[in-house]
């Protein structure tokens, strides 16, 4: 027996001649699905994903695949959407996720029998393809054509489910700006510039360069991370400057930053760094078409669904921590599951487990004190830890990465 999760595709499949012991209608948080479905026991679930909160993110696939086993969830995809493109799909099937079709033939298919890996590696392959060739840096979905996925075609004949209409002349020279450029930030920026299409080629396209809920002009889409101050001057601001900095040395000036409801980013003098307002950030985003990184300083605005992802600052001092919790005692509850860093930190490991113990939040990495006008090694691995930077590996010598970090 089946279970239905419907939305806006709910009358497609409800002509779905399918056993069905149970059905869901409505908008629903990832985990209320994972609460709904953990213990009950289904053959397979066939998930409208409009139904998701969040749909056209893939963090929120990633998600659903960790607490339900993916294998047993077939996703309807709307049919000639962002999420039929081979760089999305391409995301799904890093989380393990391969039974996603747009019609009632390919649910069917995939009831009976489900994708494994082999099934779904030409799009995985497809898209790797294209970043590794794309030498004019990065401009959006490795394939912006919405209507390529046929899945009539994609399950009579698994070999020819996209078209992939790429040019060889589109494919220009990088520009000589991104190894030659001049960062008064960093005094030693040249050994590291010197490896930029490194970085560039072994940048495989993660979860945040192919998804995210905002459109930019052409189709382009850009990485969009909000960073937010739980405790008070918890230090979102500097950080973003620190990051974008060093996001510049790969990516040049398609690192953008802004902030919200301030004017603090004044103080840096830096063309780069924008402020503005929560009502003129779409207008703001919508004249970043060629951006690739855009670092967003949430304050107050309330625009954190605009975001692929959402960074949560605490400084741990007693006296910060014992504040947030006096204004509001759910602070640290609604934290849970969220991407939290102790920013500004000096507690030791030990500590650091104790905190996630009483508080009850992972901690998904600790930054100590830093000084913003020099280059910080812990940036760069901070960088590595959100996928933005790929790490080479050993390729570049027994020294560690360009021979400047130390192990």
């Amino acid at each position: 027996m089946n279970v239905l999760v419907l939305n806006r595709q709910q009358n497609q499949l409800q002509a779905l001649e399918v056993d069905i012991i149970k059905s869901v209608t409505g908008s629903f948080e990832v985990r209320e699905i994972i609460d709904m479905f953990k213990n009950f026991f289904y053959n397979k679930m066939i998930l409208d994903v409009t139904a998701l909160k969040g749909y056209d993110r893939p963090n929120t696939y990633k998600l659903l695949a960790e607490g339900l086993n993916p294998d047993k969830i077939i996703f309807f995809l709307p049919e000639g959407s962002d999420l039929c493109t081979s760089g999305f799909l391409s995301r799904l099937i890093d989380y393990g996720i391969y039974n996603f079709t747009t019609n009632l033939d390919g649910v069917k298919y995939l009831i009976r029998k489900s994708n494994s890996y082999r099934d779904v590696a030409d799009i995985k392959e497809k898209a790797e393809n294209y970043f590794h060739n794309y030498q004019s840096g990065y401009t959006g979905y490795p394939n912006n054509n919405r209507n390529n996925f046929d899945s009539n075609s994609y399950y009579n004949n698994r070999q020819n489910n996209f078209q992939n209409n790429y040019s060889d002349n589109s494919f220009n020279n990088r520009p000589n700006s991104y190894n030659n450029m001049n960062n008064d930030y960093y005094e030693s920026n040249n050994m590291r510039n010197n490896q930029n299409d490194n970085h560039r080629n072994d940048f495989q396209g993660n979860d945040y360069f192919t998804g995210g809920p905002f459109v930019l002009k052409n189709n382009n889409r850009a990485s969009i991370i909000g960073f937010l101050n739980v405790t008070s001057h918890a230090g979102a601001t500097s950080l973003i400057y620190m990051l974008k900095n060093e996001l510049a040395t790969v990516y040049g000036n398609k690192v953008i930053a802004i902030e919200l409801e301030k004017n603090d980013f004044a103080s840096y003098g830096d063309r780069q760094m924008i402020s503005t307002t929560s009502n003129e950030l779409r207008r703001v985003l919508e004249r970043l078409s060629s951006a690739s990184v855009i670092l967003i300083d949430l304050n107050e605005s309330q625009m954190n669904d605009i975001c692929d992802r959402v960074i949560y600052l605490i400084e741990p001092s007693t006296i910060k921590i014992n504040t947030l919790i006096r204004k509001n005692r759910n602070i640290i509850t609604s934290l849970k599951d969220k991407e939290v860093i102790l920013n500004k930190s000096l507690l030791s490991e030990k500590d650091i487990s104790e905190f996630e113990y009483e508080s009850g939040i992972h901690i998904f990495y600790t930054l100590p004190p830093l000084n913003d006008r020099k280059r910080n090694d812990i940036i760069f691995e901070f960088l590595k830890r959100l996928n933005l930077i790929k790490d080479s590996g050993s390729k570049f010598g027994s020294n560690g990465i360009f021979g400047l970090f130390r192990k």
